[in-house]
């Protein structure tokens, strides 16, 4: 093939199909906007080596670039840039096991960063690094992707042409395509193939899973081929079976008209064997006495190959009589058995919920066979409901079909007394009334996200041993276990909190304990300065079960609790950039402390709302955060100087955001006069005078006097660097960059920049990374590298976006569509 081409116009081409792929992978580019959306995963995102996996075609990377470019992209071109990426800047991987005429495109990118901007800075300089190196000769591209390799496949018992009509009592399939599952199929014909040496595969999982669709059509499959009936579509390595025999122990099916009785149950071990002599032709044995039935069962089977299905063992009257009766059948049978209950067996799966891309593929594929047209948004709004639970979303889905709007069905399908929630999970919770897993499902349901095993106990059942209680829950499939925490579907959930709301007594003992676990954890891990970096790892885990916790004290009017909770997650809100639930509590907090006279409290409140505003920065934020900390002021005599000493801090900081930055110097007087007389420690003292010089260093900056600027900005940070203030050290160097880059120092800039990012990166500090992603705009956009500063401009604007910070989105935007022209 020709050599292929290195030229700027194929480099910008690449740049754009990585950035675009990283785009749709970090949910930036809806699918709707793809005719092909491609299947992207990443491995290890928060390492220092990421990798992007991606499954699609070559029309598909096509249209992703298509997006932003008006140049019309053909196969070739995308082929051959595909090429560069493996053979040139050696970051794909092909992994395709077979690459002549092959439509699915499977590769792996390996990268450096998440971020689309810090990634096309490294890939600029890796294609210039590789541009420089020594050309060498380069293979045809057929040599240089991995050969086709023979695939392993079980070979059929016996050709197609001399296989004998397959017997089966297969119950018919309610529905028109199987979508999804494809790795459990291909796991199931595995286990079935008979050099396998296992007899029976368990399959369990929560009910409306879907384990019985799936056995089914592991089972249709197989039947297409004792029928002569294979198609290009199945599979090619399906398994011939003489016979294939199904028996289920349902009592009921849940409907679009509700809940209908299940007519046709093996519930025994006589039924079952009926069933199985049934589907053999074998009708003189019906009669005889239930040991000579199990006799010429076994004979018959042993002289054939048979696959034996056993739906819902958890509704089988004598189960331990038909385990027996499983165990000992010949050689010659495959068995598989479904549960809700985690099934021990030599071989064993267990289903999870639908992932994201399947749930969504399930979802439009039945609106689609039910006449309904679902947008994006509904149907993310549909999985988030389900869980990703099939039967909820077929049952949600029928409901849509039957005239409910979306709003209404999922209500519907949440409703405790609900048929869809009292057919899947009634009868499992009844079982486990007046036992300690019934408290421990109460308590669970608690927790929106995953709960640590000593949490979930201390809270549900703490003068009991739990161990057990929370085995028996994973064994019925109601919670699941990941690591040492667990957690439970969105609709087991709901469930679990009506079953809790029907004990109130236990319940409010619960929510005690439950609120004082959280305050005790946040306590902990809580930190005095909470302007400052500290290590909030555990907190960032724990979040949403905390938000939920503030949440429910604010519902409850638990005044106390919260002003607890608040004063130890504050500085977590802080540096990761929650901005509108701060607002939203803080006013809630300055109503509750009004309506109790507390002074003190009110004057704390009105701070922290203030404080919020000023650093989102809207104008009209801006003008409410000077009414409050007037109201602040006023009350300064029931607080204690240090209060003082913060106040008249963040009252120079919202004059420096109001561009009053005379007025900000007065305040920053009023600091330097106050600070001696508060009672503080050495280190403190020392702490309050850095942050003092750097509002005063940034009004000089402001001023345009840069030499000023520079000299207070320096001596923040010695001051910063000899009590080990980090964090303030890197904004300094942010500032110091900015002042490069007015002045024209680009090196400096970039060498500021590439020692403070990494930092703020780390710390996790949304708004560093924010304004020193803005500041690297600046920079490529002054170094030429246009492509480099809209990436970095992009990044900082959504950085920007997702702290509330309004203005500084504007500016950007402002700033970003000036330098495109």
């Amino acid at each position: 093939m020709p050599r292929l081409s290195k030229s700027d116009r194929t480099r910008a081409r690449i740049m754009l199909l990585v950035k675009q792929l990283i785009a749709y992978a970090n949910h930036e580019l809806a699918s709707d906007q793809l005719p092909e959306p491609p299947k992207v995963r990443w491995i290890d995102p928060q390492s220092k080596q990421p990798k992007l996996v991606v499954q699609t075609t070559l029309k598909g990377l096509a249209s992703l670039i298509s997006l932003e470019s008006s140049e019309r992209i053909d196969k070739d071109q995308i082929r051959q840039d595909l090429q560069l990426l493996k053979t040139f800047l050696q970051i794909l991987e092909d992994n395709r096991t077979r690459t002549q005429g092959a439509e699915i495109w499977h590769f792996t990118l390996k990268l450096w960063h998440t971020s689309i901007a810090q990634n096309l800075t490294e890939l600029e300089r890796c294609w210039g690094q590789c541009k420089a190196q020594k050309p060498r000769r380069s293979p045809n591209v057929e040599q240089e992707l991995p050969q086709p390799q023979p695939l392993s496949i079980p070979e059929p018992i016996a050709p197609a042409s001399e296989l004998p009509q397959l017997r089966h009592n297969l119950p018919a399939r309610d529905y028109t395509q199987f979508v999804g599952r494809e790795a459990q199929i291909k796991q199931i014909l595995e286990l079935l193939h008979p050099n396998y040496p296992a007899a029976r595969i368990g399959i369990s999982g929560i009910g409306g899973v879907g384990k019985t669709s799936l056995v089914l059509e592991v089972a249709y499959r197989c039947s297409a081929v004792g029928h002569n009936e294979a198609s290009p579509n199945l599979a090619s390595d399906l398994l011939y079976f003489d016979t294939i025999i199904f028996t289920s122990a349902k009592l009921q099916r849940l409907t679009s008209r509700g809940i209908l009785p299940h007519l046709q149950q093996e519930r025994t071990l006589r039924q079952i064997c009926h069933a199985i002599l049934q589907t053999l032709g074998d009708s003189e044995a019906l009669n005889v006495d239930l040991a000579d039935q199990i006799r010429r069962i076994y004979l018959s089977l042993a002289r054939q190959t048979v696959l034996l299905i056993v739906d819902n063992l958890e509704t089988i009257e004598e189960e331990q009589a038909v385990l027996a009766f499983l165990h000992a059948l010949p050689a010659t049978v495959k068995v598989i058995i479904t549960s809700c209950e985690r099934i021990i067996m030599e071989s064993f799966i267990h289903l999870e919920s639908l992932s994201e891309a399947e749930g969504f593929r399930f979802i439009q594929h039945q609106a689609q066979s039910k006449g309904i047209s679902l947008s994006p948004e509904a149907a993310q709004t549909l999985y988030q409901a389900t869980g990703g639970i099939p039967a909820a979303i077929v049952y949600a889905v029928g409901q849509l079909a039957s005239g409910y709007s979306l709003s209404e069905v999922i209500p519907r399908l949440t409703l405790a007394q609900g048929e869809f929630c009292r057919f899947y999970f009634e009868r499992s919770v009844n079982r486990l009334k007046g036992q300690p897993a019934h408290r421990l499902l109460m308590g669970l349901a608690l927790f929106p996200k995953l709960a640590t095993k000593d949490a979930i106990i201390q809270v549900a059942a703490p003068e009991t041993e739990a161990t057990d209680g929370l085995a028996r829950l994973c064994q019925l499939s109601l919670i699941t276990r990941q690591a040492d925490d667990y957690t439970m579907l969105p609709l087991t959930r709901e469930y679990a909190l009506a079953e809790l709301q029907a004990h109130p007594d236990f319940e409010q003992e619960a929510r005690n304990r439950w609120v004082n676990w959280y305050l005790r954890f946040c306590q902990q891990h809580s930190h005095q300065n909470w302007k400052e970096w500290h290590e909030y790892t555990a907190i960032d885990r724990e979040w949403e079960n905390i938000q939920a916790v503030i949440e429910w004290c604010i519902e409850q009017g638990r005044y106390a609790d919260f002003s607890s909770l608040w004063q130890a997650v504050k500085g977590y809100t802080h540096i990761y950039g929650y901005s509108h639930e701060r607002l939203r509590w803080m006013q809630w907090w300055i109503e509750a402390a009004q309506q109790r006279s507390d002074q003190a409290t009110l004057a704390q409140a009105l701070r922290d709302h203030a404080w919020t505003l000023i650093l989102m920065g809207k104008p009209d934020y801006l003008t409410e955060a000077e009414q409050l900390l007037q109201q602040a002021w006023q009350l300064r005599d029931a607080a204690n100087l240090q209060f003082q000493l913060d106040l008249t801090l963040e009252q120079a900081i919202l004059c420096i955001h109001q561009s009053q930055l005379v007025a900000a110097q007065e305040w920053l007087q009023h600091s330097h006069q106050l600070l001696p007389q508060v009672p503080l420690q050495v280190t403190d003292q020392r702490r309050y005078a850095v942050r003092i010089n750097y509002y005063e260093a940034e009004v000089w900056c402001r001023q345009g006097d840069y030499e000023q600027a520079k000299l207070l900005f320096h001596r923040v940070l010695e001051g910063a660097q000899a009590i080990g203030w980090q964090q303030i050290e890197i904004y300094t160097l942010n500032w110091l960059a900015e002042i490069a880059l007015d002045q024209a120092d680009l090196e400096q800039a970039e060498a500021l920049l590439g020692q403070g990012l990494p930092i703020a990166q780390q710390q996790q500090d949304k708004r560093s990374i924010a304004f020193h992603s803005r500041s690297r705009a600046y920079l490529e956009q002054l170094k030429g590298n246009r492509f480099a500063a809209q990436q970095w401009a992009e990044a900082a604007i959504t950085s920007f976006a997702g702290l509330g910070m309004d203005s500084e989105v504007q500016k950007m935007q402002d700033w970003l569509a000036q330098a495109s022209r």
